[in-house]
């Protein structure tokens, strides 16, 4: 049920009233141009008025200008209930699928492109494509589509003793969490080889964590292992 300022406009005075209905904003409008230029005169009156004898009505067949604005909006009890989503906005998420985490920034609602799911603000910023406000209703780089089933949180996972992960996917927090100083791993043995990007390690080393950092140099997350210089981009979990 809404509540609705209606003003008519003769000459130089005005006459203001409450009107209250069920109608939408566009059907009050529709149901007033018709009734005040259907040839016939039409009163509309204050039916939120709590004294009878002071309700006022507009005779907005004579009007020169007519206003409606939307002064209050009152809930049916029938009305549907909004849906609650599993995550929020501001989640870090990890991909099921494919490992990749990151941060929900919208919510699956609206008229959007796949807005039956989450759209992911992935950490590694190479990976995605750019969503827009107009097509998606978010601008973000390196954007994901995954509906509910195919993200967790990130606070909610462990890493998985004996698979390889790249730290690219990983903000230095969530790795800090993830990863603590002393854990044993196996890493690249060479830092550079072809594809190194995408493709795990054939030869390895074996050692502990001593700290996760961003270089200044880079733009992602590395870890750098005991008594090593050199930093590391892919990482497993040894379990003893």
């Amino acid at each position: 049920m809404d509540t609705y300022m209606i003003s008519a406009d003769y000459g130089t005075s005005r006459k203001t009233i409450r009107y209250k209905t069920t109608k939408t904003l566009d059907e009050l409008k529709a149901f007033i141009t018709t009734e005040a230029f259907e040839g016939h005169t039409f009163y509309l009156f204050d039916n939120e008025c709590k004294n009878s004898k002071d309700t006022i009505a507009l005779n907005l067949s004579n009007a020169n200008h007519i206003f409606i604005r939307l002064e209050k909006h009152t809930p049916n009890t029938n009305d549907e209930e909004p849906k609650q989503h599993k995550f929020k906005l501001g989640d870090r998420v990890i991909v099921k699928y494919n490992d990749f985490t990151g941060t929900i920034v919208r919510l699956p609602i609206g008229d959007f492109y796949s807005s039956d799911g989450y759209i992911i603000e992935l950490n590694d910023k190479c990976e995605g494509w750019t969503a827009t406000v107009e097509t998606d209703g978010v601008d973000c780089r390196s954007a994901w589509y995954a509906s509910e089933q195919n993200i967790e949180l990130i606070d909610e996972i462990t890493l998985i003793p004996n698979k390889w992960y790249h730290t690219t996917d990983f903000t230095v927090e969530e790795l800090q969490d993830l990863l603590p100083v002393g854990t044993t791993v196996l890493v690249e043995k060479e830092v550079l080889y072809d594809n190194i990007d995408t493709t795990p390690p054939t030869t390895t080393i074996k050692s502990t964590v001593e700290s996760i950092k961003k270089p200044t140099f880079t733009d992602y997350t590395l870890v750098k292992i005991h008594n090593n210089n050199f930093l590391r981009e892919w990482f497993k979990v040894v379990q003893d």
